[in-house]
């Protein structure tokens, strides 16, 4: 594929050659035009992973899970619902946030991992 490309270049070139003295410009505009195409093309699909990753995320919180709201608060799960989810900050308070509010979800491995980091520094 980059050989291509590199070819497509080498015309565009001498294509450019040509389009000084009368024609072939439209293979440049056509270079240019296919590789915005594959840039597009793969920040699109890096970011439609991500928020799949995301959503996958946010729809496995459950009761009791540990959370880190998009405001950096740590956070316990006490209930789930449809949109919103009802979290404790604190002993006796509750928090109701929407679940777009949740930043990340806290497992113990990665509770493990960043003792472990603190630990060697």
């Amino acid at each position: 594929m980059l050989n291509n490309l590199l070819i497509l270049a080498q015309a565009g070139a001498e294509g450019g050659k040509a389009a000084q003295q009368g024609g072939g410009s439209g293979t440049i505009m056509l270079i240019y035009i296919v590789i915005f195409g594959f840039l597009i093309f793969f920040m699109m699909r890096g970011q439609k992973k991500q928020r799949a990753q995301r959503q996958q995320m946010i729809d496995a919180v459950k009761k009791g899970d540990e959370i880190i709201t998009s405001g950096g608060i740590l956070a316990t799960v006490r209930e789930v619902q449809d949109k919103f989810v009802k979290i404790d900050i604190a002993d006796k308070v509750t928090v109701k946030i929407t679940k777009a509010g949740i930043g990340n979800v806290v497992t113990q491995d990665s509770a493990a991992e960043v003792d472990t980091k603190d630990e060697k520094k």
